[in-house]
């Protein structure tokens, strides 16, 4: 099953006046039996990471399968 999970970066941005803040999400499509799973595999994949995130949602998706362009090909 397929998951999608949305995950919020924080970067400490250096400006004139100080640091600022900058956040932004991505989602993250992720292959997993279970929520707890996939949020798991999230925070695997991310972990080192430069930047500070938190996983914010993640819900089950419609996605029946992943097509790659080769397999499309034959």
């Amino acid at each position: 099953m397929y998951y999608i999970a949305q995950v919020k970066f924080t970067e400490q941005i250096d400006t004139k006046n100080g640091t600022k803040e900058k956040k932004f999400k991505h989602d993250y499509v992720v292959e997993a039996v279970s929520v707890t799973d996939a949020e798991a595999s999230v925070v695997g994949a991310l972990e080192g990471s430069v930047l500070d995130f938190e996983v914010v949602s993640v819900k089950s998706s419609k996605i029946v399968e992943v097509l790659d362009a080769d397999s499309a090909k034959k």
